[in-house]
């Protein structure tokens, strides 16, 4: 059992923003932030284990309640200032998929404040979690199973509107890993999230496969549908065939029936050079304000070769083609 309270103090000043775009908000600081709170987090948390034979089972418990009794913020870290970054950065990607086009102005990056400080953190959250391992000879982890749930006594709607979550893993051979989430909406009364993840190490192989499907939720207040589900499936394969060295991965939408993001490399090095060659296709799907082009797909092929000049420097030179 423990009662821990925390003081998060943080200020920003950024002094040169000709490169990075920030949202600009009247009356709000765009050189400078500021931001305070202070929380308080009650745990309350337990280990059993218990030895059978070659195994060795262990369970723990945990309860935690937190939540932040004062906050402050203003200037970068402004409510708004959120909402706007975030739509920043979703909209004015530009065609390069590599930096953000704004009325004809290239920028570099686009100010992010929840890389620094999370936005609008809980006043009175309770998490529960149990985990169970099962570890083999010479302390081997066999198998593990997680359940946890979060519930938030602020939320006007729902106190269980976030999911239930449950991790699973085991190893049934050497050097093949399985694991996989699961999430359950109680809120929807149906799955949110699944994905199932397979992985096999060999000497200088290296295989996986893994499936993902995310429930998207329309709640019109009256009934609580699953529309549009995301159904993706994605593999890898990478191994030193002595000569060469090779690399793949593939992307499969399910739903729509497309094949999404593919690569493949093959590599050569002898001692201090090394040559590859690299074939890659990437697809990034952009939300729009348009309501007759909501989804606006970039597209962006490319062939790159790779120089290796081991320890001195390495370099690369890149045939793009864009479509959209």
């Amino acid at each position: 059992m423990g009662l821990w309270n925390s003081v998060n103090l943080s200020n920003v000043a950024i002094m040169n923003t000709k490169n990075s775009y920030v949202p600009d908000i009247q009356g709000v600081s765009r050189a400078y932030g500021n931001y305070f709170s202070s929380a308080y987090a009650l745990y309350l948390n337990s280990d059993l284990a218990r030895e059978y034979n070659k195994l060795l089972h262990t369970v723990q418990l945990e309860a935690v309640l937190q939540g932040t009794y004062y906050s402050f913020a203003d200037g970068l870290f402004n409510n708004q200032m959120y909402v706007l970054s975030a739509q920043a950065r979703n909209d004015f990607t530009s065609n390069t998929l590599s930096d953000y086009d704004y009325r004809g102005q290239i920028y570099d990056s686009v100010w992010n404040p929840s890389a620094i400080i999370e936005r609008n953190p809980p006043n009175k959250q309770l998490n529960l979690n149990l985990t169970q391992y099962l570890y083999g000879i010479n302390g081997e982890e066999l198998f593990y199973w997680r359940i946890s749930q979060s519930l938030d006594f602020t939320d006007k709607v729902s106190f269980l509107r976030m999911p239930m979550e449950t991790k699973l893993g085991f190893s049934p051979l050497k050097g093949l890993n399985i694991y996989g989430t699961l999430f359950y909406s109680w809120y929807y009364h149906s799955l949110d999230e699944v994905s199932i993840n397979a992985n096999y190490n060999y000497k200088f192989l290296n295989a996986n496969v893994s499936y993902y499907l995310k429930s998207n939720f329309n709640d019109n207040g009256i009934n609580k549908i699953v529309e549009n589900n995301s159904n993706y499936l994605k593999a890898g394969f990478s191994n030193d065939f002595r000569w060469f060295s090779l690399t793949s991965s593939i992307g499969y939408d399910i739903a729509h029936n497309v094949v999404l993001n593919w690569d493949i490399g093959i590599f050569k090095k002898v001692r201090c050079f090394g040559i590859g060659l690299m074939f890659v296709n990437r697809r990034r799907p952009v939300l729009t304000s348009n309501p007759n082009d909501p989804l606006r797909i970039y597209e962006n092929n490319y062939i790159k070769l790779e120089l290796d000049f081991s320890p001195i420097t390495k370099t690369n030179i890149t045939y793009r083609q864009l479509k959209q």
